[in-house]
């Protein structure tokens, strides 16, 4: 399949669309959404498609430059993400609610900024639902670290695998067998230990344990539904699969297969998980076995769903910011201003969407040595930013406790909430 053929697949664009909007809902605590984090399982499905195909078209033509195709990923990822990073923070300045909210808020912007905020909300907050996660406005780029993580790999993994005549010949095999080993190693990988009981004590299908190097926030953990992306991507490069494939009616299993997984899977289920091949795997069916002429195509890949796909980027920088400004502010309203915040959040990721995603995409408009540039000041305005929280009196935080409900956003009460979250579930 072709660069143009890829940028044909409206159906695709539509299914970010719904998997933003159902991270969205999620995020806006709408209990009928409770499910709505596995819209970023199905983002890194397609994710890991959209890159192993731009890869392997280049290594078709001949084409094939590393720093060429991470310099498309960053202008891609990093104009957005610098520009929400910076203005949410400062934006925080002023509504910063407690000592502990300060360094909270200054080192998920330096964590945010260097691509590994992943791990250090691991270390902080250790489980992603734990409440106080709601209020720390940066907190939704772990999944962007990850997939900056993840682009700087495949870049290399793949220059590797061409390079090597052998190995490119069983490329397929050897996507599948690090696909399948990193599933087992993330639902099992903490019955393997040399202690005992080497499986746990209740016999059921919850005996399967992650260990904490695969748990929600860590590259590991994730990196099987990158690779259903890719494996999708081979097996689309086969023209012959292409002109004779005839099964487009498995693509509707796909999409039951995701909206059913909104229903079945909730954050008691451990996840990512097996249970998680649900709407992984529905969303490797619709890459491979839809097309344009399906009735399917036709509704995720009308003009409203396909234009939501190209603002979904944006939209997900966006929201969670302003909803946590929200909370804090409007703490016993939240729930009432929710739609127009929505319709805000989509309004501003048109216009961030047009003025930063696009020029920095377009060469012509800003080469390297103008994107170089932005990058340098960009980066020092951030550094500059850390050293006001760094020496942030704390006299001048505002009485947030008089509002609402104060959270202890400490490690320690970390720890202990998530200890009694799984306990009482």
């Amino acid at each position: 399949m072709n660069h143009q053929q890829q940028n044909l697949r409206k159906d695709l664009n539509g299914l970010r669309f719904i998997s933003v909007i159902a991270v969205i809902l999620y995020h806006s605590k709408i209990s009928l959404f409770s499910s709505g984090f596995i819209g970023v399982d199905i983002f890194f499905v397609l994710s890991g498609f959209f890159i192993t195909q731009i890869l392997l078209n280049q290594n078709k033509s001949n084409t094939l430059d590393i720093f060429f195709f991470l310099n498309k990923r960053f202008r891609r990822i990093l104009p957005a993400l610098i520009f929400v990073m910076i203005t949410s923070s400062l934006v925080m300045y002023f509504f910063l609610f407690e000592p502990e909210h300060t360094k909270v808020t200054k080192d998920s912007l330096l964590y945010s900024s260097i691509f590994f905020s992943n791990y250090y909300f691991y270390q902080y907050f250790g489980d992603y639902f734990v409440r106080s996660s709601d209020y720390i406005t940066l907190f939704h780029t772990w999944s962007l670290s990850i997939e900056i993580q993840f682009y700087i790999f495949f870049a290399f993994f793949y220059l590797l695998i061409f390079r090597i005549k052998i190995l490119f010949q069983n490329i397929k095999s050897i996507i599948l067998l690090f696909l399948i080993f990193s599933l087992l190693l993330t639902q099992m990988g903490a019955n393997f230990k040399l202690e005992f009981p080497f499986i746990e004590e209740k016999q059921s299908l919850y005996f399967f344990n992650q260990p904490w190097w695969a748990s929600f926030y860590f590259p590991l953990s994730r990196l099987w539904q990158f690779l259903f992306g890719s494996y999708a991507a081979l097996i689309l490069l086969n023209e012959d699969f292409i002109i004779k494939k005839n099964h487009s009616y498995i693509s509707f299993i796909g999409i039951l297969f995701i909206f059913s997984s909104f229903f079945l899977l909730n954050k008691i289920n451990t996840h990512p998980s097996l249970f998680t091949l649900l709407p992984v795997l529905g969303t490797y069916l619709i890459i491979v076995y839809n097309n344009n002429n399906t009735l399917l195509s036709k509704i995720i890949g009308s003009n409203l769903l396909n234009k939501g796909g190209v603002l979904s980027y944006s939209a997900y920088l966006i929201h969670y910011p302003l909803f946590v400004i929200f909370k804090i502010n409007f703490p016993n309203q939240f729930n009432l201003i929710i739609v127009p915040l929505i319709l805000i959040t989509f309004l501003f990721s048109f216009y961030t969407w047009r003025f930063i995603e696009n020029p920095f995409r377009d060469f012509k408009k800003v080469n390297n040595s103008k994107f170089l540039i932005f990058i340098v000041i960009s980066y020092l305005i951030i550094f500059l930013i850390l050293n006001i929280f760094q020496n942030l009196k704390h006299d001048k935080l505002s009485n947030y406790d008089n509002i609402y409900e104060k959270f202890n956003l400490n490690l320690d009460n970390q720890i202990n909430e998530r200890k009694k979250y799984f306990k009482n579930n």
